[in-house]
């Protein structure tokens, strides 16, 4: 069945159907990534940790919207930690779920406030996806490579590399 709800869905049944046609040759390995955040030079500020962390830290606020929505976050740096295994590892073709924290958007929106001691401001719900990605192979994979990520930390090393660049 081709799903019709929203882009993510369909691009991943796309991709899924196109490389079912390369099974045969077993060179294909794909990443189902969450929503990356964290700095960098190209930074996505409109990225939902990033901005949450932004806001919070520059004006005392953090923008909740579709509160039981759930989402799976990618740290870029474990993105990296990923890759790098990938790339020294023998793999099997597959496909690899990519993230390091899942949660509702509500539980990461009270993490980041409390982290800044900033205000949550609910705009209520608008139309949008929920998805909770199985990322337990990453981890297997990577095993101790990957370390224990905690929201609050994380907004505050954010913030300061931001401020710092």
């Amino acid at each position: 069945m081709i799903p019709k709800n929203n882009p993510y869905d369909s691009s991943k049944f796309a991709f899924d159907y196109l490389l079912s046609n390369f099974t045969k040759h077993k060179t294909y390995l794909g990443l189902r990534m969450g929503t990356i955040c964290g700095f960098s030079p190209n930074l996505r500020a409109e990225l939902v940790f990033n901005a949450m962390s932004i806001a919070a830290s520059e004006r005392g606020i953090v923008s909740l919207r579709n509160a039981e929505s759930w989402r799976t976050i990618l740290f870029l740096e474990d993105l990296w930690i990923l890759v790098r295994t990938i790339l020294r590892k023998k793999m099997n073709a597959g496909f690899i779920n990519a993230g390091s924290l899942t949660m509702t958007m509500r539980a990461l929106s009270e993490k980041i406030s409390t982290a800044w001691g900033a205000c949550i401001e609910n705009n209520g719900d608008s139309a949008t996806y929920s998805f909770r990605l199985d990322c337990r192979k990453m981890r297997i994979l990577c095993g101790h490579d990957l370390s224990r990520r905690l929201v609050s930390r994380e907004s505050k090393n954010f913030i300061a590399t931001y401020r710092s660049k």
